[in-house]
Formats: structure tokens, sequence, C-alpha cells
């Protein structure tokens, strides 16, 4: 694993009304290499924030962020940002203004290299079975543990079958702890 240089900095910004107002020059080269071409920063600029986050644990995770940060001091988490071939810690820093708006400083702290994994691309093709995902720390859940996606792959046999099946995101019961232990 290796530290990532301070260049890798994103910034995007939503207005009061929780729409995004503004990203950063670097966005499109992340969103491209995290296989997101389709959300380039035209695409989503005017876009509510709730928009992209598609589970109800996360939503509710960053309305508590947002209205803790709107009141009071910026909050820092780090997080799981994984590409199909990275492992990616990232650093996140949220911060509001005094008009209402809100500051999401993004920054890639590590990357590992792992082989490709299929079940992390957006373009793999997706059966109806149904996997839930940390949206947090990216730990798949297995029964009633939480497990890395390779061994999440390995467990459930995935690749036995052509399709992977579709990824609903949650969060897990530590990450819910980590980010709300601060209250």
């Amino acid at each position: 694993m290796h530290a990532i240089s301070d260049d890798t900095l994103v910034l995007y910004r939503i207005d009061p009304d929780d729409h995004l107002i503004f990203v950063s020059e670097k966005w499109d080269a992340v969103a491209t290499s995290a296989g997101g071409a389709h959300l380039h920063g035209q695409a989503i600029l005017g876009q509510p924030l709730w928009r992209f986050i598609s589970d109800v644990g996360t939503s509710e995770i960053y309305r508590h962020i947002l209205t803790r940060v709107r009141g009071g001091p910026a909050v820092d988490l780090t997080l799981r940002c994984d590409t199909p071939d990275l492992r990616r810690t990232i650093g996140l820093r949220i911060s509001a203004t005094r008009d209402g708006t809100v500051d999401f400083h993004s920054r890639v702290l590590t990357a590992e290299a792992r082989p490709p994994q299929a079940m992390l691309d957006a373009r793999t093709q997706r059966s109806d079975q149904l996997l839930h995902v940390c949206g947090w720390c990216k730990k798949f859940r297995i029964e009633r543990q939480w497990v890395e996606v390779e061994d999440a792959v390995s467990l459930l046999g995935l690749f036995d079958d052509a399709v992977c099946p579709r990824m609903s995101h949650g969060i897990c019961d530590p990450c819910l702890v980590k980010f709300t232990a601060s209250d």
C-alpha cells in the first residue's frame, strides 16, 4: 500500500438545498478512473446530492452529517472508495460556510492494487440476486459477517454463473457506530 500525493484533492460543493453547484477540475478524471465517466461534472451540476446516494442508511448518515456541519465544526471521515482494481482509502472533510453551502474535500489517502474485481465494475452484467455491501468500508455481508469483496467472491462462488449479483448499499454495524459515536 502506498500514500497518494497531495495533488489528488477533489472538491465538490452543495447549496443550502443540497444541489451540487461546483466540482473541481479533477472531478472528471477521478470519476472516470472509478468507472463513473457518465458522472462528469456537467452532467451532475444542478442535481440533488440525494440522487447519487442509493440507500436509506447512507442517506440518513449524510443528512445527519450535513445537519451537524451546518450547525457546527467540520467533520473528517475516512472511508473506502474502491475501484475494480484498487482498494482505496479516502479522507473526506465536510465543512459548511455561513451561507449554508457545504464543501466536500476528498483526498485519496492510500491505494492498493489488486486483481480486477468484476463485482465492483459498474459495466458488469447483473442478475436478480442481491448482495449487501457497506457503503463506507466496502465489505460485503455474507450471512452474519462482513467480508472483503475477494472473500465474498470466493465464499459465494460468484463467478460460477455468467453474471454477477446486484449490490445494495447500506452500512454495517461497525461503521454505523464509528460515524455516529461522536454525537
